[in-house]
């Protein structure tokens, strides 16, 4: 599935040294929200968070980036550390975090102000400035920051709606600019995040393309469109069907674009 912001966050992320995988949900979300459907998207990512860890080098360094309702999810995994290996984020970027005071009363959001309240590493919240679902005021008040922690970063992109596009869907070969702003600020964060060890294993070249993609599958097991440039990924039932063929040496800079 295409999103432009996600799309422009993972390619800013390849100069890095960064192995980052693009998570892509099944379903459409919000507007058919079920307790069950969020808990079926909550395991693909497991299984995904599971395949990217598999081809990490030692000691693994994780930067979770999720955007929308991904935040929710991504939440959820921070608050099950066996479903992360053990392997706890060193920093955390939300994008567009749903945050409507409507909907506070779902079970999911009060799962992600809890995760945040326990959540002490870096982080960063970004949100458009005319975002309706994620509300720039709303970055500061409806998400805590956890005791003894450092204050988020917080961004606002100038002209940027809930899905980062202008004048409709962008073209997958052209990013919104309020898209290459977002991805711009990610990127500035992983490279902080990152800066205290390299990424890099002999053999690598610098800023060589090193992608995983779990490719989006719709409710028409016959509909699927290619999601990246290295990986086409079946997911439930066939998360063992992990094809990927550029990834050469093992990094152990890791990031879960979802």
């Amino acid at each position: 599935m295409y999103d432009p912001v996600l799309d422009a966050v993972q390619s800013r992320l390849t100069p890095l040294d960064v192995l980052s995988m693009r998570f892509a949900f099944r379903t459409s979300k919000l507007d058919d929200y079920s307790e069950m459907q969020f808990h079926s998207h909550k395991l693909d990512a497991v299984a995904a968070v599971d395949a990217l860890l598999g081809r990490c080098g030692p000691a693994p360094r994780l930067l979770i980036v999720a955007e929308s309702y991904g935040c929710w999810v991504a939440a959820d995994l921070l608050l099950d550390p066996p479903a992360m290996r053990g392997v706890r984020p060193e920093a955390l970027v939300l994008i567009s975090p749903v945050t409507l005071a409507a909907l506070e009363p779902m079970a999911p959001f009060g799962r992600l102000q809890a995760a945040l309240r326990a959540f002490t590493p870096p982080a960063l919240f970004l949100a458009g400035e005319h975002d309706a679902l994620s509300p720039p005021r709303r970055l500061r008040t409806a998400l805590p920051v956890a005791d003894g922690a450092a204050p988020p970063s917080y961004r606002i992109i100038a002209g940027a709606g809930h899905y980062y596009t202008e004048g409709g869907r962008a073209a997958p070969d052209a990013p919104t600019r309020t898209a290459a702003a977002a991805a711009a600020a990610v990127a500035e964060f992983a490279a902080r995040t990152f800066a205290s060890t390299s990424g890099l294993r002999a053999g690598r070249a610098p800023g060589a393309l090193d992608t995983l993609v779990f490719e989006e599958v719709t409710r028409d097991p016959g509909l699927q469109s290619l999601a990246g440039p290295s990986t086409a990924v079946r997911l439930l039932p066939l998360l063992a069907a992990v094809v990927t063929a550029r990834t050469r040496v093992r990094l152990n800079r890791l990031a879960f674009v979802l």
